[in-house]
């Protein structure tokens, strides 16, 4: 009896350490990738600036969305709730067209993220360098926090996957 007593306080104290650190942790992290692409902004751009064309090559696709109104433009909204996914949407928050686009993204649980995807012309027809950025924080949750220092390897496994079906899919 002796030792399941010493075993079981050993699991709570190594629960309360565990969740203590946790909290101590920052939940924020980044994550970032880039491709070229042999197409001028003019073609990547209405790949990006709708939300209905992101169901053939952002990570997303394989969740059916649903859209409460315009698919492009500020405000426009991509919502999922799946039972594999959880629910949760996309809000595009601000346009520069042909150059830049910025949305916020929202997870049951109340997760929350943002992201940007820029358009850079590289000169003399060299095609277009795309680059999405995205950042989050898992906030105080103690169990969350240790997720956070592998979101870039992770999300920047989809970030990477997005590109390359983007990159398939523009045709100028």
């Amino acid at each position: 009896m002796t030792y399941l007593k010493r075993f079981i306080v050993a699991i709570a104290l190594f629960l309360i350490i565990f969740l203590a650190a946790g909290m101590l942790r920052s939940g924020e992290w980044t994550t970032a990738r880039s491709r070229v692409i042999a197409a001028s902004p003019e073609a990547i751009w209405p790949w990006i600036s709708d939300l209905r064309r992101w169901d053939a090559w952002a990570p997303l696709g394989e969740v059916e969305g649903i859209f409460e109104a315009e698919s492009s433009g500020v405000g426009a909204v991509r919502a999922w709730d799946d039972p594999a996914w959880g629910a949760g949407r996309v809000t595009i928050r601000e346009v520069d067209p042909g150059r830049r686009l910025s949305y916020d993204v929202a997870v049951e649980g109340g997760l929350t993220a943002t992201g940007r995807l820029t358009l850079e012309p590289i000169p003399d027809g060299g095609g277009t360098r795309v680059r999405w950025i995205e950042e989050g924080d898992f906030g105080w949750n103690p169990l969350l926090t240790w997720f956070a220092p592998g979101m870039e390897k992770r999300q920047g496994a989809q970030l990477a996957l997005g590109l390359e079906r983007l990159r398939d899919r523009v045709v100028e």
